[in-house]
């Protein structure tokens, strides 16, 4: 009896991956961390908790005044929007860090070797969450403080502005915290480095009479955001204001791509 071999089996060219498919990806890995909804529904939580509070208690006189309150500082008050900024640092470093801890990382590369496009979907759905994050916490807070404070003026200068360069902070951190979580590799050494950055620094340094320490203070992505939101923070220029939260950005891109190309998982 003779056996017939089998026909081998045609292989066409492998397809690479889309953008769309990769993104997918991302988001679901995203979203399969318990702590993410957790983290970011205590986000926006407390972020609109203190603009509230700003609202009804804080001492922000409109500028030049002693009149009423002015909502545009009590929703986009520096020192309220500290725990967003650590917060959603966290959450990017969170993105990457867990990868590392349940061995996901290996499994994703396995099905991607290329890992700038991993990089890139990966900071494509961490900017989109944080984002839209960042929209809810600065409308809602401006819609908070001005239904409470009853302002005949609800700002004083440039709202849109205030908004659009908050949805551009948020992302920042979280971009940052994915490159730090890329290089550290560890949670605890991550979150430390986050709360150091986005917490500790930008109250220790501040811009003074020293050339040096306003030069430094004006790099951090904090005073960059309260020179654009009007919160009495950063003495830069509006376009280099907006150029230091975009050099951030990118910055922590390239870092997160070569971090995690060149070294081995």
């Amino acid at each position: 009896m003779s056996v017939q071999p089998l026909a081998p089996r045609l292989r066409g060219p492998r397809k690479r991956a889309r953008p769309a498919d990769l993104c997918a990806a991302e988001w679901i890995k995203f979203w399969s961390l318990r702590s993410t909804p957790t983290a970011l529904v205590l986000l926006v939580s407390l972020a609109l908790y203190l603009a509230a509070n700003n609202s009804r208690h804080g001492v922000l006189p409109m500028a030049g005044s002693s009149g009423p309150l002015n909502p545009q500082r009590a929703a986009f008050d520096g020192f309220s929007w500290l725990p967003a900024m650590i917060g959603a640092g966290l959450i990017g470093a969170q993105a990457m860090v867990g990868e590392y801890s349940t061995g996901l990382i290996r499994t994703t590369l396995a099905a991607v070797p290329d890992r700038c496009r991993i990089s890139v979907a990966k900071a494509a759905v961490v900017t989109a969450v944080t984002g839209g994050a960042a929209l809810v916490i600065g409308a809602g807070g401006l819609a908070l403080a001005v239904a409470i404070i009853h302002a005949p003026s609800p700002v004083d200068a440039h709202p849109m502005r205030a908004i659009w360069s908050s949805i551009l902070l948020l992302p920042t951190c979280a971009l940052a915290g994915m490159a730090f979580g890329t290089l550290v590799r560890h949670a605890a050494g991550s979150a430390t480095v986050v709360c150091a950055l986005f917490g500790f620094i930008p109250i220790m340094l501040r811009p003074t009479g020293n050339r040096w320490a306003t030069d430094a203070a004006n790099a951090m992505p904090y005073y960059a955001w309260g020179r654009l939101t009007g919160a009495g923070t950063g003495t830069m220029t509006v376009a280099v204001a907006w150029a230091t939260l975009a050099a951030w950005a990118a910055a922590s891109i390239v870092i997160t791509i070569l971090a995690l190309d060149r070294r081995d998982v």
